[in-house]
């Protein structure tokens, strides 16, 4: 599991009894066991994404498709909307509007084309750090949220023509730039980007 989340009161919709530990399908009770059972199938499910890409229209239905096939395995709620609301450093959407707020980002996108016209590098790193940083702020899901943005940015990019891949960027890396980013101060999240793009030859 990624970074422990803040609650404004205990989570006993998604944990069990008296613990942080999120209910699951394989009834692990101990959570450094689960974190590391999670891992590995999840790094599984990841891989197999890569080789075979799960199409769609880069959208909210696109988004739960990647995150059901990367935990349902694992977790009953997968590639469902959180209903609960979560901080990490700061809150995430409020869990009502998450579904409004999705739409209206991804609406954006669809307006840009899903960013196919673009054909300056520094400008592409640059539109996908904003789409980024404000889907990481909506935050949809109550766990794997940031495996599954990655995942549908590496698909956004290479349907208009980039290669991107987050497998060189450090946990840290990613959290940092992230941080900025939920203040609208997107340059890290650019920069990191920007190291992981590419053109893709034609």
């Amino acid at each position: 599991m990624s970074d422990t989340y803040r609650f404004k009161s205990v989570d006993g919709t998604y944990c069990y009894p008296g613990t942080s530990v999120l209910r699951n399908k394989l009834g692990i009770t101990d959570g450094e066991q689960l974190s590391n059972i999670e891992s590995s199938i999840a790094t599984i499910q990841i891989v197999d994404l890569k080789l075979h890409p799960l199409s769609g229209s880069f959208d909210s239905n696109h988004l739960c498709a990647i995150h059901r096939r990367i935990f349902s395995s694992i977790y009953e709620w997968a590639g469902c909307f959180r209903t609960v609301d979560i901080a990490i450093v700061y809150p995430f959407c409020h869990h009502e509007y998450i579904g409004s707020s999705l739409h209206s980002l991804f609406t954006e996108l669809h307006r840009e084309d899903c960013l196919r016209s673009i054909s300056n590098r520094d400008e592409m790193a640059g539109r996908l750090a904003y789409y980024m940083g404000e889907l990481n702020v909506i935050h949809p899901f109550r766990e794997g949220n940031g495996r599954t943005q990655r995942i549908f940015f590496e698909y956004l990019a290479n349907n208009a023509g980039w290669s991107l891949s987050f497998d060189g960027v450090t946990k840290e890396q990613m959290a940092n730039a992230s941080q900025a980013a939920f203040f609208q101060e997107y340059g890290p999240l650019r920069l990191v980007i920007l190291r992981s793009l590419e053109r893709r030859r034609r």
